[in-house]
């Protein structure tokens, strides 16, 4: 027995997974761990419960995602002079598992679908406009307009290697009259798989489930160069093409368009099987986040509960500690501690305010009020916990479904950092 999992699966899990995060499944992208990478060098993350542990015990904060921080995205595949792009092809099973590039963003943003690469050859002619139907460029490739990446949507997610996509454009958004006049189950493009020889005329026949369908031979010296659309016709699934006139071998098969029509979807239409999430770091405005720490992970972590056993649905979720304590004198920043059992923890910030004097605590035990601290490198060095906020989740729930570790990462108060996180399926 054999099977597969489609793209349009992939697809179609990326989108569940974003909606489920903005509808129903609190979570939140997070970053923590500031202590040194062994021997100073990352280390791979495992898919173990150990090292989901880790990355909930080193979380010094994380914020909630929601619908603004997410996108589908599709690999950026930017439109440049000399390039020969791929046809559209509804019999092509490698058109997204390849990454072919059978669309462009120009440097409108704008997003065409190539559905005719003249025989193959390079591409000369930037397409442009946004025409609701196909157009030919000088160079003989036909385009279909999809859809302009906004400003907006360019500025936060667009990047080098991803392009942001959507299905749900606004009403004052081009996409929208796109997806609306877009035709389904019509036939609005043709490959020619063998040009034939001996052609001054031809005639074109579509057969198939539909009905409507016309389309024009392009004869350049005695062979077909290609099949132009007429009518694009409507209800076809699959169809046929023959070729009659004074020549002989021609092959050509018709691409019937995607079920609602070219530009009615366009993550299905273009593959757009990456999640990309998205959030800024800085300013969380909590005196229980410093204004100035490292970090080395970051990661997502799903439907945590709070200390009340409740779901965790705060926009901030902090794993840091702020502790009380009657001294801190001989303490400081980066500085590791030592508990009674010998656990260990760091201190990335330290000061005083109305409560007193404080440390706030990361990658460390939940500890209580006459909990006693060492400094690891002066074991003389001491100081008892007088009170303590500890972190807004409870323990060991939710789930840590992302680990990313990096290279160290210094936050300080006049930054903010972008973190970008990209799901493949």
């Amino acid at each position: 027995m054999s099977a597969i999992l489609s793209d349009s699966f992939r697809v179609e899990s990326a989108k569940i997974l974003r909606d489920s995060i903005v509808n129903s499944t609190p979570t939140y992208m997070f970053i923590g761990k500031s202590t040194e990478w062994p021997s100073g060098n990352t280390v791979n993350p495992s898919d173990s419960k150990v090292s989901q542990s880790d990355a909930m015990n080193d979380l010094i904060v994380g914020k909630r995602l929601g619908g603004g921080n997410m996108t589908l995205a599709v690999n950026r595949h930017d439109w440049t002079s000399g390039t020969v792009y791929a046809q559209y092809d509804v019999s092509d099973s490698t058109l997204f598992s390849t990454n072919k590039k059978f669309y462009v963003i120009t440097n409108e943003n704008n997003v065409y679908k190539c559905l005719g690469n003249s025989n193959g050859q390079p591409s000369t002619a930037k397409p442009s406009g946004r025409s609701l139907t196909p157009t030919s460029t000088p160079d003989g490739y036909i385009w279909k307009y999809m859809f302009t990446v906004s400003t907006e949507k360019a500025d936060t997610f667009m990047t080098t290697q991803y392009i942001p996509v959507t299905n749900d454009p606004d009403e004052n958004e081009y996409q929208y009259i796109v997806k609306a006049a877009a035709v389904s189950g019509g036939i609005e493009s043709y490959i020619v798989d063998v040009p034939g020889v001996g052609y001054t005329n031809a005639t074109v026949t579509v057969t198939g489930d539909g009905s409507g369908a016309t389309a024009l031979a392009v004869i350049v010296n005695g062979s077909i160069n290609k099949v132009l659309m007429v009518n694009p016709g409507a209800g076809y699934t699959r169809a046929s093409v023959k070729i009659t006139g004074n020549g002989s071998g021609a092959v050509v098969r018709a691409q019937p368009n995607p079920a609602e029509g070219h530009g009615s979807n366009a993550p299905l239409e273009l593959g757009a099987h990456y999640l990309m999430m998205l959030m800024e770091f800085g300013g969380e405005d909590s005196p229980r986040v410093p204004d100035e720490f490292s970090f080395r992970r970051v990661g997502l972590l799903m439907n945590p509960k709070n200390n009340a056993g409740a779901s965790h649905t705060n926009f901030l979720i902090i794993g840091a500690t702020k502790a009380y304590f009657n001294t801190i004198s001989g303490f400081a920043v980066n500085d590791k501690i030592l508990f009674s059992d010998n656990t260990t923890g760091i201190i990335i910030d330290a000061g005083s305010d109305g409560g007193g004097s404080y440390m706030i605590l990361s990658e460390c035990k939940r500890f209580s009020a006459g909990s006693v601290i060492k400094k690891s490198t002066s074991v003389s060095t001491t100081a008892t916990c007088t009170s303590v906020i500890a972190p807004d989740f409870k323990p060991n729930t939710g789930s840590v479904c992302y680990i990313e570790n990096r290279n160290a990462i210094f936050k300080n108060e006049l930054q903010t950092e972008i973190v970008r996180i990209i799901v493949e399926f």
